[in-house]
């Protein structure tokens, strides 16, 4: 159903009374006056009826109302005035303008026209404009403190600073301005000093207008902010901390507390938690904005809880569409690596290496992992270089690459890795290891004497390095064995036997060269050093009785032949050991 408006009614009843009127006295002289006099009274009505719904909120029905009256009458500049003041509370600035221009056009000095242009001009930040409208204003209301104001605001606005903290000190002495005004003079006087940033005395404005409206949420957002600039992050967290207090679905106050708390936890990891519960509580109030999710995601990583900041960071990847997202794939290139998801960890990266993001000598060695993990050699190497490059730290990769190629008997490129980790400091005891492999290495794909000989060189290159290893020695010492250098691989063994008088390993060395050698007194007397340190060594035993053997001692030689066959019945000697005890009638 239609429902007419009571006030469209009654302003029908007046004109339907007027127009009976003037018919009547259509050939006096009151018909010019009359005609005017209705027209005022139907305005007044209507700006009336408008006026007191915006009084009571209803913007939308004084809306209504006065559009209808500017089309009614498009040349009262109080209809327009009225329409634009309706369309700025209604937040329609542009259209706000658009009237106000109208009732400017129409009636120029309608100061409260003016006035209204004014704040429009100031929501805008058309502060040029604005200041012609407070220069305007003042000169018919020169001591007006909330004028001045405004006129503080348009200064301010066009960066004259000097002249904006004139006017406003000047304000701030006024004895008799009202505490809202009191407090928005102190805190424009806070935003003149932060804007260039002195921002001590910012702060201390600031703190006056909370010590004047200390509800307020903006100032305490303004402290904050400025105390961040300070880096003065216990007072900015204190501020913020008091904005999600006043207002505890703040996004600004959030996300700030949120950030604060990451940052400190960098030196006290139970800030972590704090961050996370307030950058939840910003991502619930800002689904659409990766940041929240982004130092979710962070804080999480950096408490090594991979598997939970992997979440997080894959919404504010999908939401950020900017370069932040590669700072975004990046923390989940790590978070992957951290949950050992190699397929993942490669993925990402190769996507980061394609937008050429550049990474560190650490997310080489991430990928480097991961192709290690997968059994990618190459792959391996390629990345644990790029580490090395970047980080002279990471030569020791080289070493882990050199290491899977010896795995795998690829003795030749073992090698070659081997040598590159030397190249980076071959004096230094910790690639010791690292010449022991490339001897180990060069023996193994030796096909001529030189190479062994090559071998034994890289060997003594460990020992220099870590003299009493007995490791290095006994290695030494095979490898000479092997090159039939006898006195070489004597010495080696020896100087095992001077490091540990108990290595079961190098006596049975220095033995075996002694028996080679048919120094059978020598040999007998190392075979006892090893069947004392071991009674079970089956070839010492066996040896031992050769020695014996020789010296044409059978009987010396019977209870050691006697405890091979017992230890290895079936061994590589049983045959033999069963035939002579059974020649020397001690089977």
């Amino acid at each position: 159903m239609f429902h007419t408006n009571p006030y469209q009614i009654g302003l029908r009843k007046i004109s339907v009374l007027m127009r009976h009127m003037l018919f009547n006295f259509a050939n006096t002289s009151l018909f010019l006056l009359l005609l005017i006099t209705s027209e005022a009274i139907s305005q007044n009505v209507q700006i009336q009826a408008a006026r007191e719904r915006l009084s009571s909120g209803d913007t939308a029905g004084a809306l209504s109302l006065l559009e209808s009256a500017a089309n009614e009458y498009p040349e009262s500049a109080d209809v327009h005035y009225w329409l634009a003041l309706a369309y700025y509370k209604s937040e329609r600035i542009s259209d706000a303008l658009n009237s106000a221009q109208k009732t400017f056009a129409i009636k120029p000095k309608h100061l409260l026209n003016r006035s209204l242009l004014l704040d429009i001009y100031l929501k805008e930040e058309n502060f040029t404009d604005a200041k012609a409208e407070a220069e305007f204003l003042l000169k018919e209301s020169p001591k007006d403190p909330d004028l001045r104001f405004r006129f503080a605001q348009c200064l301010a606005g066009l960066s004259q600073f000097e002249e904006a903290s004139i006017e406003l000190s000047k304000l701030e002495v006024h004895k008799k301005l009202p505490y809202n005004l009191q407090y928005k003079v102190l805190l424009l006087l806070g935003d003149v000093y932060a804007k260039q940033n002195i921002n001590e005395t910012a702060i201390a404005y600031y703190s006056k207008a909370a010590s004047v409206n200390g509800s307020s949420v903006d100032v305490h957002i303004k402290l904050g902010k400025t105390y961040f600039k300070e880096r003065q992050y216990n007072d900015a967290l204190r501020e913020y901390l008091e904005v999600v207090r006043l207002d505890s679905n703040n996004t600004e106050g959030n996300l700030n507390v949120g950030y604060i708390y990451y940052n400190g936890g960098k030196s006290n990891p139970q800030q972590y938690g704090n961050a996370i519960f307030y950058l939840q509580k910003y991502a619930a109030l800002e689904p659409a904005d990766p940041r929240g999710f982004l130092y979710i995601g962070k804080s999480f990583h950096a408490l090594r809880s991979y598997s939970n900041a992997i979440p997080p960071l894959q919404t504010a990847a999908r939401l950020d569409s900017g370069a932040g997202r590669e700072e975004t794939m990046k923390f989940l290139a790590e978070s992957y690596s951290g949950i050992q998801d190699h397929e993942k960890t490669i993925k990402m990266y190769e996507e980061l290496e394609k937008k050429q993001y550049p990474l560190d000598a650490m997310d080489y060695v991430r990928l480097g992992l991961s192709y290690k993990a997968i059994k990618d050699t190459l792959n391996t190497g390629k990345y644990f270089s790029k580490a090395a490059s970047a980080d002279s730290l990471y030569h020791v990769l080289l070493q882990e690459v050199g290491l899977m190629y010896y795995g795998s008997k690829n003795f030749v490129e073992a090698a070659r890795w081997f040598e590159k980790r030397i190249a980076a400091n071959a004096n230094d005891t910790a690639v010791a290891g690292t010449w022991q492999s490339l001897g180990l290495c060069q023996f193994y794909s030796a096909k001529t004497r030189q190479d062994t000989l090559k071998a034994l060189s890289s060997i003594r290159n460990a020992i220099h390095l870590k003299p009493y290893s007995q490791y290095y020695w006994l290695i030494f010492a095979q490898i000479a064995e092997y090159a039939d250098s006898a006195a070489s691989a004597k010495m080696a063994y020896q100087q095992v036997v001077d490091i540990d008088s108990n290595n079961a390993q190098a006596y049975f060395g220095l033995a075996s060269i002694s028996y080679r050698l048919k120094n059978n007194d020598e040999a007998i007397t190392y075979f006892k050093q090893v069947i004392r340190l071991d009674d079970k060594h089956k070839y010492a035993l066996y040896y031992l009785a050769q020695c014996y053997l020789r010296q044409k001692n059978n009987l010396a030689a019977i209870p050691y032949l006697r405890k091979y066959v017992e230890l290895d019945p079936n061994g590589q000697f049983a045959v033999n050991s069963k035939r002579i005890l059974k020649q020397l009638g001690a089977n």
